[in-house]
């Protein structure tokens, strides 16, 4: 019986982390740059990372100056990930983030 109660008790243990449901359907967006993806950037990252703020040591304004963190993955690392440091700095909410997974899968696109 100690080894029924111990197998009940890791089942009830295990905790299984289902993916967040599905907000953004990646069918229905345009998936470019120019369009929904550019506004969340700007409204988001551009408080830290502008010509005019102190609040980051790069600026990261436009397509070009987002490309080489695309093609790093690191824009993926900091924004996209679960726990991702700056989408919490930004306040991104669920759906902006799966907007920008959206786009980023698409090969995140300029236009």
């Amino acid at each position: 019986s100690t080894a029924i109660f111990t197998i009940f008790l890791f089942a009830a243990c295990q905790t299984d982390n289902p993916a967040l449901p599905e907000v953004v359907d990646c069918n229905t967006l345009d998936n470019i740059y120019n369009g929904e993806v550019s506004s969340i950037l700007s409204s988001n990252c551009a408080t830290c990372h502008a010509s005019t703020s102190s609040g980051s040591p790069f600026d990261i304004e436009t397509y070009a100056e987002y490309l080489p963190y695309l093609e790093s993955g690191v824009f993926e690392i900091e924004v996209l990930n679960d726990g991702a440091r700056m989408a919490d700095w930004g306040n991104l909410t669920e759906e902006e983030i799966q907007i920008l997974q959206c786009w980023y899968d698409a090969g995140y696109p300029e236009n």
